[in-house]
């Protein structure tokens, strides 16, 4: 296939702590007791070990095509946001129609607090419904509840949102899930017992599967084809 599939979100996207899974050799000196990024210590192998496991890479390999996430670790839906689509979107570096599929994250609202949810939801929904005019699908996924729970996200993001399904039970979001005190797709519950990532949230290599399969089931529901 020759479109590929975009991903756009903040760590959890990115892919923050994939690399502790790999067998580079410095891989384990990168965990510490709790959670911390050190961008200095993250090199190349790093990053192509957690692009390779990531919800947006696993998506693409269903499809039996590329994909290319974001770059940056972390970030807004707004300033970042637009950030990584004036990175992308220039000479000599990628053109929308480039694309078939692009999976976008939503993260915490209160990391810009210049703009209200409702506010961030309608950026959001500005570059979907150009895309989507261009023959791109867009799908969306949210952190934390305060974004689904709003009527602007229900009735402009209903057709886009995936639903997440953990042990028969329905989110609207995930974080829930990563809070469970059995759950097993964050990196804190396969590393605490050693010590280590004590409260370490992002997904796991499991994680990023139950992801991307949810999105996967969605894009069938939906009959879409790349």
């Amino acid at each position: 296939m020759s479109k590929g599939v975009l991903g756009l979100g903040c760590s959890y996207t990115w892919g923050e702590g994939l690399y502790y899974y790999s067998d580079i050799e410095d891989s384990k000196n990168l965990l510490s007791e709790y959670h911390m990024f050190e961008q200095s210590k993250i090199r190349k192998p790093h990053i192509l070990y957690k692009n390779k496991h990531s919800f947006t890479n696993l998506v693409s390999q269903n499809f039996n095509t590329w994909s290319h996430i974001g770059a940056g670790n972390g970030g807004d839906n707004v300033f970042a946001f637009k950030q990584r689509i004036t990175t992308l979107f220039q000479k000599n570096v990628f053109d929308i129609s480039d694309f078939g599929l692009i999976i976008i994250q939503i993260t915490d609202p209160t990391r810009n607090l210049n703009y209200s949810p409702a506010e961030q939801l309608e950026y959001i929904d500005h570059y979907c419904n150009h895309w989507e005019s261009m023959g791109v699908k867009c799908v969306t996924l949210s952190w934390f509840g305060e974004i689904p729970s709003l009527d602007e996200y229900k009735n402009a993001f209903k057709h886009r949102h995936v639903p997440l399904v953990y042990r028969g039970e329905t989110y609207d979001c995930f974080d829930p899930i990563l809070r469970l005190d059995d759950t097993d797709i964050t990196i804190a519950s396969d590393f605490n017992k050693k010590g280590l990532q004590k409260n370490d949230l992002h997904f796991n290599l499991k994680g990023h599967r139950l992801i991307a399969d949810l999105i996967i089931k969605k894009l069938e529901e939906d009959n879409f084809t790349l």
